[in-house]
């Protein structure tokens, strides 16, 4: 009796460290995770690491803004179309969900759909100017041109520019997106590192220690936990 039980004891130390184990390859693919895409408003969950933007197609574009300071800048950006990220086909349709970016620091700010897909370019800061353009991750940023509230008198002129290495931003990931009117001030939300984007409410999942317990109860997720596995 006395042996099966060291056998037992010995199975379930085993269970245990194959357990801890498997968190802990959860917790070290987590840390590099560079974007999380989740939330009740897409069919699935999109999580980017370091190497997975290599999947992606860059495109680049230009916006106009503006900033607290009242500075109008044309700024050029290169990196990923944000529905891109998320999935054309991956975002679900049935109302315009709200859509929460969570940076590194911890800041969060939210934007609905509609309002990151009804923005605009002003290319030339005039109501005539505008055409639609949409949100993006940015990697590279330059402002081609600057305009300080004292000095702004639309219809502005400025001159394109290739981006290079020089221009790869600290920030990255960095949601950029358009106006919806000439003093929009757009540039003062676009967030810096952004680690999360949650459309709608967040999933209810088990922690990742829950869900690799071997004590967890065959039936039912999580507690009680079976009893008789840990008592013997």
């Amino acid at each position: 009796m006395a042996y099966k039980k060291r056998i037992f004891s010995l199975l379930l130390a085993l269970v245990l460290v194959l357990g801890q184990g498997l968190y802990f390859a959860d917790y070290i693919q987590a840390a590099r995770v560079d974007l999380i895409i989740t939330g009740t408003g897409v069919y699935e969950e999109v999580v980017i690491t370091e190497e997975d933007w290599a999947k992606y197609e860059m495109v680049e574009r230009h916006y106009s803004t503006n900033n607290s300071l009242f500075f109008h800048k044309i700024v050029k950006v290169k990196g990923y179309d944000l529905f891109d990220l998320i999935g054309e086909d991956n975002l679900k349709t049935d109302q315009d969900y709200e859509v929460k970016f969570t940076c590194a620091d911890g800041f969060e700010f939210t934007m609905t759909i509609s309002q990151l897909k009804n923005a605009y370019f002003f290319r030339d800061f005039t109501e005539a100017s505008k055409e639609e353009v949409r949100p993006m991750i940015g990697k590279y940023i330059a402002e081609l041109i600057e305009y300080p509230k004292n000095n702004f008198s639309p219809p502005v002129s400025w001159t394109d520019r290739e981006l290079t290495e020089k221009d790869i931003d600290r920030s990255f990931p960095r949601l950029v997106f358009g106006q919806t009117n000439i003093d929009d001030m757009n540039q003062s939300r676009w967030g810096k590192e952004i680690v999360k984007i949650t459309v709608g409410e967040e999933r209810q999942e088990l922690p990742a220690i829950e869900k690799y317990s071997p004590y967890k109860h065959i039936s039912y997720e999580g507690a009680p936990y079976n009893i008789d596995a840990i008592t013997g």
